[in-house]
């Protein structure tokens, strides 16, 4: 399974969907001038267990 994560200064957002995920990130980017896409891998059970992430789009320096 899935999940974007998007992050920011002090703000989180998850979403499995995509567009979204990259419609977030822009706005994040735009309004706080740093911003961060990671696709995070889980577990399809209903656990949802962590397996790996992996950066996929990042914008400025690394958030707070």
């Amino acid at each position: 399974m899935k999940v974007y994560h998007i992050f920011t200064d002090n703000k989180d957002e998850f979403t499995e969907d995509y567009k979204i995920a990259l419609a977030l990130f822009d706005h994040f980017k735009t309004k706080f001038g740093t911003a961060r896409l990671y696709v995070e891998h889980q577990t399809d059970d209903e656990d949802h267990d962590f397996i790996s992430e992996d950066c996929i789009k990042s914008f400025g320096g690394f958030p707070a």
